[in-house]
């Protein structure tokens, strides 16, 4: 979304806006974006999870002997890894890429 905002934007000769078009630059963007989110969405979620005990029950110890120190870690970090993906594939791509459709189709 963000790269046809600034493509727009240079049309109108605002400078800093023709960096939007280098695939290296927004892969830079979105290395950096999916970190922060996944740091500051990551915590903010696990607390909520805590907070609702919403933890994962241990099963028997004697087929996952370290599992016994994962006794009331919450579950469902794999939101957090699909959202630090989503969010800035949608926001830095190039949405009109085939490629990109079809990577945010098989990751929903």
């Amino acid at each position: 979304m963000l790269y046809y905002l600034f493509r727009f934007l240079e049309q109108w000769g605002i400078s800093g806006s023709h960096m939007w078009g280098y695939i290296s630059f927004r892969a830079l963007l979105a290395l950096i974006l999916s970190l922060i989110i996944s740091a500051w969405f990551g915590e903010k979620f696990i607390k909520y999870l805590k907070s609702k005990q919403i933890t994962e029950t241990q099963r028997d110890a004697s087929i996952d002997p370290f599992g016994v120190k994962k006794i009331g870690v919450p579950s469902m970090g794999g939101v957090i890894i699909i959202m630090a993906i989503l969010i800035p594939v949608i926001l830095l791509g190039r949405l009109r890429n085939i490629y990109l459709i079809l990577m945010i189709i098989t990751t929903v």
